[in-house]
């Protein structure tokens, strides 16, 4: 009697059979491992609309940092390369190579105020999704209707250019605020009014 009595007590307080164990344990990696896939994605999904609101203000402090050295906004200071030359302007404020004389500082002292950029390439690349064009013009904003200085990225993935969007302007519109974008699809066209000029 005692016997049968310890082996159904035993096996009372025993719980769980090695199956039954094994079950739970796999059934709780599997969630876990859900969820930190999940979470996982949403973080890098995150990370570059974040790099691509930071390059952007970068490019802002950048055209301010130029003015107020020089007295000219970018695409002022190319001469006959200068305005209407997208590319040129957005290189002026990498290289020396295409501002006029009085603007690039003695040589090897021109400062450089997107080091990130490479200003060697014709247009200027930037590195969201498979890259694209940057170019720098000035542009009448179509909701305002005053004039900035317009950066233009070609080719932004769509899902940065939206998380971009609603850090910069509080909420995904591709027609007004201050980021605002061409839908292609997967990608977007980005267009940055930056620097307010009239």
């Amino acid at each position: 009697m005692v016997n049968k009595s310890f082996g159904k007590t035993f096996k009372g307080v025993a719980g769980y059979t090695i199956d039954q164990t094994i079950l739970i344990v796999a059934v709780i990696a599997i969630l876990i491992t859900m969820i930190i896939a999940s979470v996982g994605w949403d973080l890098l999904s995150r990370a570059g609309g974040t790099k691509l609101a930071s390059h952007l203000r970068q490019f802002e402090t950048a055209v301010g940092q130029f003015f107020a050295k020089h007295a000219v906004w970018p695409h002022q200071a190319g001469g006959a390369t200068g305005v209407g030359n997208g590319s040129a302007n957005f290189r002026a404020l990498i290289t020396s190579t295409v501002v006029d004389a009085q603007y690039s500082d003695e040589p090897g002292e021109f400062e450089n105020y997107l080091p990130s950029y490479d200003g060697t390439q014709d247009p200027v690349q930037h590195f969201f999704g498979g890259g694209g064009d940057v170019t720098l013009d000035e542009e009448v904003e179509p909701v305002t209707g005053q004039t900035y200085l317009t950066f233009t990225l070609i080719g932004v993935p769509k899902q940065e250019y939206e998380e971009a969007d609603k850090k910069i302007d509080g909420e995904v519109d591709y027609a007004k605020g201050r980021v605002q974008g061409t839908d292609n699809g997967t990608t977007v066209d980005v267009k940055y009014y930056s620097n307010l000029i009239n």
